[in-house]
């Protein structure tokens, strides 16, 4: 069996009463994602508190799946556990410096006839997704020009990081990337003041070539971002390519992205 305990919470995890696989596999609670059954397996996550030795609460989200296996290029025929592919994505991304969850255990355990994972990892407090807030400023009025402008160069930050490390998220939707801002909005002055967080990384891959993971990402990020006018999205392509002015192939690229886009929301 592979395990994993986040040193530092490993008193929380026992004074809880996890101390090894079956107590956490054994976790009753309701369901924040009602367990869904595809890839001949299923898997669900739950939200809950632990308590800690001062009284005090700290929420944790906890996955629990079994048989539900994707093939990589290190497992191209047997497949591995998503889990097992997003906690190893996890601890890739904190080695590289790219802001995401920070996972508190994880362990896989095989038998004959079932292969299951656990994985929790700690909640993001005071984060909201990116989807929630641009139904907030889409409904109350947006944020100026030069906050969206510190908003844009936070969000583009890690999702250029990710990419130059070849790395594709494969899922970028606004609900995945996950915004703390240390002030209010109205107040923001400097990108540091935003802190931006990408989660859900169990369809993540490295990909060789920058331009498929940069028209896959963006056009996934922008084909969900509805809330985004024309202009807006433009000017965050700028942003993540840190130019002030379109080149012949930034045309292309741009271009190409809208016009996936405007094809993909024309079927739906």
């Amino acid at each position: 069996m592979q395990e994993f305990i986040q040193t530092s919470w490993q008193a929380v995890l026992s004074a809880n009463g996890l101390r090894e696989f079956e107590d956490f596999w054994a976790v009753e609670h309701a369901w924040f994602e009602v367990p869904n059954h595809r890839r001949g397996g299923w898997s669900g996550v739950m939200c809950f508190t632990l308590k800690q030795a001062d009284g005090s609460e700290l929420e944790v989200f906890l996955k629990r799946q079994e048989n539900q296996m994707t093939t990589t290029i290190w497992h191209p025929i047997k497949g591995m556990l998503t889990f097992a592919k997003e906690f190893y994505y996890l601890k890739l991304f904190k080695k590289l410096g790219i802001p995401s969850l920070n996972p508190i255990y994880f362990a896989q355990k095989q038998s004959k006839h079932s292969h299951r994972a656990i994985l929790m990892t700690e909640a993001l407090q005071g984060f909201l997704s990116l989807e929630v807030y641009l139904e907030q400023w889409h409904q109350s009025g947006w944020p100026t020009s030069k906050q969206q402008q510190l908003i844009m160069q936070a969000v583009a930050q890690p999702i250029r990081l990710m990419h130059q490390h070849h790395l594709q998220h494969n899922c970028l939707y606004p609900k995945h990337i996950f915004i703390y801002f240390h002030k209010p909005v109205a107040q923001l002055t400097r990108m540091t003041q935003i802190s931006v967080s990408l989660i859900d990384l169990e369809r993540c891959k490295w990909q060789a070539l920058r331009l498929i993971i940069q028209l896959r990402d963006l056009y996934t990020f922008y084909c969900h971002a509805d809330k985004i006018k024309f202009k807006q999205a433009l000017r965050f392509f700028k942003i993540y390519f840190q130019i002030d002015k379109l080149t012949p192939y930034h045309k292309w690229l741009w271009r190409k992205i809208v016009h996936k886009v405007r094809r993909k929301k024309r079927s739906y």
